[in-house]
């Protein structure tokens, strides 16, 4: 239940953050490819979750293949993104179609058998078995190397860039890194070698809330991709709210039977508590962090002439 819930709040916030990029400027390339990777990183965390829950093996098994697909594209759009990041790349316009063949080809031929084959049957609490077709390995290799360079890209334009920009580049390739990677190699390696359960199997989906969670962040504090987010002190204390008071939330749900073994019918105690000594504490930080928001707009506002009362265009390529 509690692993349904987080995957679902990852796929919602994976959605929000590219309808949020994507409406804020829809003509704009670096939004679209944005929308477009989230989107299918959604698509991969959906079934990637479902294939090992799902008792129909007819059922499963596409979950699987498609699982394999979304993630082919994910990777394209990962690439893209990055090369275009924070501003449309020209160089890679014909790269782009290049690139596009044999990520598309392996996608589609995620659906057959050489790739991925001889899926088994539902195991409850264990991931999916299959077996590696002929071309699996290609497969692996072909999506670490478009990540590889997604990445390598953003790293040279993070030691060309300055100021804004730069912390911009910083942020996301954090995020990218920290859940793409772990993500891969969870999936492609370390399944290949033994027996996951899918607490174990489900990190990868789990490394995306890093993403979206510095992405948020960069939207909201350095206007990432041009959107343009109108920042309160209530919005900054809500966030800041949301995120330490959910702390004994976590606790409630996940200690529950570890605490009710330790001290009985009173478990509850603990979490009620840790929320009643951060409350007391007013949560310490929140008013950094609002004195923070209010200067990077009055300096941002000062340097770049740009009115928050208008909304930013951004670029039309």
């Amino acid at each position: 239940m509690i692993d349904a819930v987080l995957v679902l709040f990852v796929i919602t916030s994976l959605l929000a953050l590219g309808g949020l990029a994507y409406f804020s400027n829809p003509r704009g390339k670096v939004n679209r490819l944005f929308a477009s990777m989230v989107l299918w990183a959604a698509i991969w965390a959906a079934s990637n979750f479902l294939e090992s829950e799902v008792r129909n093996p007819t059922v499963a098994s596409f979950l699987l293949r498609l699982d394999f697909a979304s993630a082919a594209l994910l990777a394209y759009f990962f690439l893209l993104f990055c090369v275009n990041f924070p501003s449309p790349s020209l160089r890679w316009k014909t790269k782009e179609y290049i690139v596009f063949i044999p990520i598309t080809a392996l996608a589609l031929l995620s659906f057959s058998s050489l790739i991925v084959r001889d899926i088994g049957a539902y195991r409850g609490g264990l991931q999916l078995q299959f077996g590696r077709g002929y071309l699996f390995w290609i497969y692996a290799l072909c999506l670490f190397g478009y990540m590889a360079v997604g990445c390598t890209n953003l790293v040279i334009k993070w030691k060309k860039f300055s100021g804004i920009p730069k912390v911009q580049v910083s942020y996301v390739l954090l995020g990218l890194s920290l859940s793409a990677f772990p993500a891969l190699f969870i999936n492609l390696i370390l399944s290949q070698i033994i027996d996951l359960s899918l607490t174990i199997s489900r990190l990868g989906i789990y490394g995306i809330l890093f993403f979206g969670g510095l992405t948020t962040y960069a939207i909201v504090t350095y206007r990432l991709m041009d959107i343009n987010v109108a920042i309160t002190r209530g919005t900054v204390f809500a966030v800041v709210y949301t995120f330490v008071l959910g702390i004994p939330v976590a606790v409630g749900f996940w200690g529950r039977t570890y605490l009710s073994g330790r001290i009985g019918v009173n478990w509850w105690l603990v979490p009620v508590g840790m929320a009643l000594v951060q409350r007391a504490s007013e949560i310490p930080g929140e008013s950094n962090c609002a004195g923070k928001t209010d200067d990077f707009n009055q300096g941002f506002e000062e340097s770049s002439g740009f009115d928050y009362s208008q909304c930013h265009k951004g670029n039309r390529n």
